[in-house]
């Protein structure tokens, strides 16, 4: 443990990074269940789930469409909404603790355990969803709006350097 924790030193802004990432993740999952239930993507949101543009593209039909043919789809596109929201407020959640409370006591577990789930989430969402979607459907990164990956993705590797140098001082 290091009792001369500082937040201007290279492990105190790291933490304050992942902190930062945690942050993004609790917001976003907190305004998506808020904007889905106020909005219930089944009945009244502009979209189900990537862009108005992007959906019409990967279902063919526009959402008005697809809502009048399959009400079943719109409410399970909807709950499968409601499971991603909650998995980002939870992770956010649990990295904001790590990074708060083990990251900035030097807990070298805490540093692993902030770089993996972030690389993992990461790599897993920019892999099998943003670039399959780019690619396929011939749309532009913020056709998706998707700041919740781009921002963190920007600070992952500052964070994990930071912490790497500020563990290993």
């Amino acid at each position: 443990m290091r009792n001369n924790f500082s937040w201007t030193s290279s492990l105190g802004i790291s933490a304050a990074l992942f902190i930062t990432i945690a942050v993004i993740y609790m917001l976003i999952g907190t305004l998506g269940l808020i904007i889905i239930k106020t909005n219930a993507t089944g009945r009244t949101g502009k979209q189900f789930y990537l862009s108005k543009e992007v959906d019409t593209k990967v279902f063919g039909k526009t959402r008005s469409e697809l809502i009048q043919q399959s009400p079943e789809f719109a409410k399970y596109i909807t709950m499968l909404m409601y499971v991603f929201c909650s998995f980002m407020v939870g992770m956010g959640i649990l990295q904001y603790g790590v990074a708060r409370f083990a990251l900035t006591e030097g807990q070298n577990w805490a540093y692993w355990v902030s770089v993996l789930s972030n690389v993992f989430m990461l790599l897993i969402y920019w892999l099998m969803v943003i670039l399959p979607v780019l690619q396929e459907y011939k749309v532009g990164y913020f056709a998706l709006w998707h700041p919740y990956a781009l921002i963190p993705s920007i600070l992952l590797p500052i964070a994990t350097i930071l912490g790497w140098i500020g563990l290993n001082k």
